[in-house]
């Protein structure tokens, strides 16, 4: 015991640094051990905060892409669509979902735990971006596409949507096509049904427009043929002393032609628009065939009469009055010329 009191005395010094070493450093050791369990757990922590944040940033960039398809309810006019309005909305959304491509394109994610959520809200957008293009190319008239066509390419770029949105479910956000953005598709392939079928009426009704407008040139035309002043060759066969059966023979042919006019004229059926052609048309034959009644009577009178000379001024009344009647033919078949040529 003495010999350890002596030891202790003469190493005093050494024994207290050596504890003093000990004591400091299994104090730092504790230290440090605190020290990297506070790092270990603020790391975690952190971890989360950004994960949660990472996804929440992407709040404002759903909820305006909802916005813009929730303003298709604008377009909606019954149950049709506000066609004058329609077009100018679409192309305002088209430029607001380019915008938004653009924003959400630019965005940083803080972490690794979510990569794939930016390509698949892109593809939300440009699926949307799709469907709108498309509804405004075909309100454009830039398609050629029937109905039954333009229909199931919407549908398409509709469930081409539906599908992408319903990706971003996994990161837990519910996006869909509002129904306002439903009822706008729906009244706008109703819409072009519509237009389609009203197209193909006016079409109709051009091919048949047209095809009569032929039909009464032709007929006008051949018309034009017989229409003769026949005054000259009177006057000219009473000067020579010539027989007028000449002029007889020549109205009989002339009032065969007429009918044969009449009948493949009025075989047409009269298309809208028309009406007044036909009608016009249709008398001016009738004035034609009193003129050529008037003008008989004329020649057969004169034809009968011992001489023109003895009975010159009835004969000249009777054909004053066949050639009064054929200054009203030529009056109506002008008229009748100038309203369609």
């Amino acid at each position: 015991m003495e010999n350890i009191k002596k030891s202790f005395s003469e190493n005093k010094t050494f024994v207290i640094t050596l504890l003093i070493c000990v004591i400091i450093t299994s104090s730092m050791m504790l230290l440090l051990h605190k020290r990297n369990n506070s790092i270990s757990s603020n790391t975690n922590n952190n971890d989360i905060i950004i994960k949660d944040t990472a996804l929440r940033d992407f709040e404002p960039y759903i909820s305006e892409l909802s916005k813009i398809n929730l303003s298709l309810k604008e377009c909606i006019n019954g149950i049709t669509i506000n066609s004058k309005s329609t077009s100018s909305i679409l192309n305002d959304n088209l430029k607001q979902l380019k915008e938004l491509k653009e924003k959400v394109s630019a965005v940083v994610i803080a972490n690794n735990n979510t990569p794939n959520v930016i390509p698949k809200l892109i593809s939300c957008i440009e699926n949307t971006e799709n469907l709108y293009s498309y509804c405004v190319d075909v309100l454009s008239y830039t398609s050629n596409l029937s109905i039954s066509e333009i229909t199931s390419e919407i549908l398409i770029l509709k469930e081409n949507c539906e599908k992408s949105y319903e990706d971003l479910s996994t990161y837990g956000f519910y996006l869909t096509l509002p129904e306002e953005s439903e009822t706008f598709l729906d009244n706008l392939i109703g819409y072009l049904n519509t237009l389609e079928k009203l197209n193909k009426e006016e079409a109709i009704k051009t091919t048949q427009y047209n095809a009569y407008i032929e039909k009464l040139t032709k007929c006008s035309n051949e018309f034009s043929e017989i229409l003769d002043d026949l005054e000259p060759a009177i006057n000219l066969i009473r000067k020579e002393n010539r027989s007028l059966d000449v002029i007889l023979n020549d109205m009989k042919k002339k009032e065969s032609t007429l009918e044969t006019i009449k009948k493949d004229f009025n075989y047409s059926s009269i298309p809208e628009g028309c009406i007044s052609y036909y009608n016009s048309l249709n008398n001016t034959f009738t004035l034609y065939s009193t003129y050529l009644n008037s003008l008989k009577i004329a020649v057969i009178y004169e034809k009968s009469s011992p001489s023109y000379e003895e009975n010159k001024e009835t004969i000249n009344k009777n054909y004053d009055n066949a050639y009064s009647k054929y200054d009203d033919v030529k009056t109506s078949f002008e008229s009748l010329l100038n309203s369609f040529w």
